[in-house]
């Protein structure tokens, strides 16, 4: 009789005691999991979206920077504001740098009040055609010392913003590069030799070299002919796409 009593005690006592941990045991469980939750949500949001990424720079070089907004390849398209450019459409990094007028909106600002009032998050700067046989000649150091300017320039203006030099583009065979007094082949070499220049003072200054240059070439060095849009130099919209892709792979790297 007193071992059918204590049995019975046992199955009395032990619901009871299962009531009262069961609640424990839940929050305990729930709190593991819902870490769980945060740390994998924590590994797998990345640093920027490609979109947000790319949204994130604006680009000021020549007119084949320029063209970026007329094909309507960024956000915004042809009324983007991701471009910075001069009424005419081109611009030259020689020694007036500093006082050229890029319109923004409906206004006329210099580059310095542009990075002062717009404070991008980061800009890519994309020089070299305009002025490559004089700069060339001279061992890049007028060169460099016009692309020192203008950075100088914008990082005082804008300290936290982050700027890439990125290579110029090469040009086509079918371009009159007769004003250069060279060939196209020639002017390409040239160019080259001015890619050189950029990717070195990258390297001093402590910045990234974009090298998209290598991406619109055919095997003989020349812009390809379906990324040219006629003249042999300006380039289309899906050359613009392919470097865009290429910026945004590099990002998403971590390389930029």
């Amino acid at each position: 009789m007193k071992k059918s009593n204590t049995t019975y005690l046992k199955l009395l006592i032990l619901p009871c005691l299962l009531s009262l941990l069961l609640p424990s045991l839940l929050f305990c469980s729930g709190s593991s999991m819902e870490n769980e939750d945060i740390e994998v949500y924590e590994r797998e949001t990345p640093r920027d979206d490609e979109e947000s990424y790319i949204d994130s720079f604006v680009f000021l070089g020549e007119s084949t920077t320029s063209h970026m907004k007329n094909r309507g390849v960024l956000s915004g398209g042809k009324d983007t504001d991701k471009v910075w450019s001069t009424s005419s459409g081109t611009l030259c990094l020689d020694s007036s740098i500093d006082s050229v007028k890029l319109i923004i909106g409906d206004k006329e600002m210099t580059v310095s009040e542009c990075a002062s009032t717009l404070r991008p998050r980061r800009i890519m700067l994309c020089f070299g055609l305009n002025g490559a046989k004089r700069n060339a000649s001279a061992n890049g150091a007028y060169f460099k010392s016009c692309y020192k300017r203008l950075i100088s320039t914008i990082k005082e203006a804008s300290p936290d913003t982050e700027i890439y030099i990125q290579s110029c583009y090469p040009i086509a065979e079918n371009m009159d590069s007769s004003s250069y007094g060279c060939s196209p082949s020639e002017l390409n070499t040239i160019i080259d030799t001015i890619n050189s220049y950029a990717r070195e003072l990258s390297s001093e200054l402590g910045l990234v070299f974009v090298d998209t240059a290598h991406l619109l070439k055919n095997e003989r060095g020349m812009l390809r002919t379906e990324y040219q849009s006629g003249d042999g130099y300006h380039l289309t919209a899906d050359a613009y796409v392919r470097v865009i892709e290429y910026i945004k792979t590099l990002g998403k790297e971590g390389k930029l």
